[in-house]
């Protein structure tokens, strides 16, 4: 998901004050709908591609 990488300022700005532009108040619901998609495509993607314990992704028994 492309539109995620958008994301990256927040991140940034939050985690090292002063390295990048100031995130204003009314960016907030921009970047809290944008991570609302990304966690719900991220789930999706989980749900369609299951890993079992091991890591490995899940496939039918070899007989």
């Amino acid at each position: 998901m492309k539109e995620a990488a958008a994301l990256t300022h927040f991140a940034v700005e939050s985690r090292y004050p002063g390295v990048s532009e100031v995130v204003m108040r009314d960016e907030y619901p921009e970047a809290l709908d944008l991570s609302g998609r990304v966690y719900r495509w991220a789930a999706l993607q989980i749900e369609k591609h299951p890993r079992n314990r091991s890591g490995n992704k899940t496939t039918k028994p070899r007989l």
